[in-house]
């Protein structure tokens, strides 16, 4: 178990299949939680033996995602685009693109169980950015957690080009023979 900085308690299940449940009893006892050595964050990097995220320290983007076992970079960065790039858009003029304000990296949890980094900014749109990367220990996925502190868009008329808006994400992927599988409402 870990107490992670946002209070919260992360416990790690294993073997629990689907529709089930397990109880668990949660006592106060001395000691200290199993190190967990391949789960470390540090600076703009975040790995657990398994996954490597490296972040780009200007825009906070992730600029390289490897997986143990897959001789590739996962993160496709040749438009210029990184992954979990925030990028806000008023009109329908894509040149008019534009990006957040310089990022503050920081480590907010470092493990035994969780490791992630916290990156905040200025954004377009936006009171505040924060995006959190997550990894856990063994696990062979990350999360992400945006939190988007909307502003509300000033037009003078809500149906001129001017009066729209979009916020996005961006996941410029890098998958070698990789299929697309787009999750629809009743269907795949």
């Amino acid at each position: 178990a870990q107490r992670l900085a946002s209070r919260e308690l992360a416990v790690l299940v294993r073997d629990l299949p689907p529709f089930s449940g397990r109880r668990y009893t949660i006592t106060t006892k001395e000691g200290r939680a199993a190190a967990n050595p391949t789960l470390k964050a540090n600076g703009a990097v975040i790995e657990n033996g398994k996954v490597r995220v490296r972040l780009d320290e200007q825009t906070g983007g992730i600029v390289e995602l490897r997986v143990t076992g897959i001789d590739a970079k996962l993160a496709d960065t040749a438009s210029g685009h990184a992954l979990n790039d925030y990028l806000y858009l008023i009109g329908d003029d894509l040149a008019a693109l534009q990006r957040n304000g310089p990022v503050k990296i920081t480590v907010r949890d470092n493990g035994p169980l969780v490791a992630s980094l916290l990156v905040e900014s200025d954004a377009p749109g936006c009171h505040k950015l924060a995006r959190e990367i997550s990894l856990v220990a063994g696990g062979d996925y990350i999360e992400l957690l945006n939190t988007v502190d909307k502003k509300r868009l000033e037009a003078k008329s809500y149906r001129a080009k001017d009066g729209k808006e979009s916020v996005n994400f961006a996941f410029p992927f890098n998958v070698p023979d990789g299929d697309i599988r787009l999750d629809v409402p009743l269907g795949v």
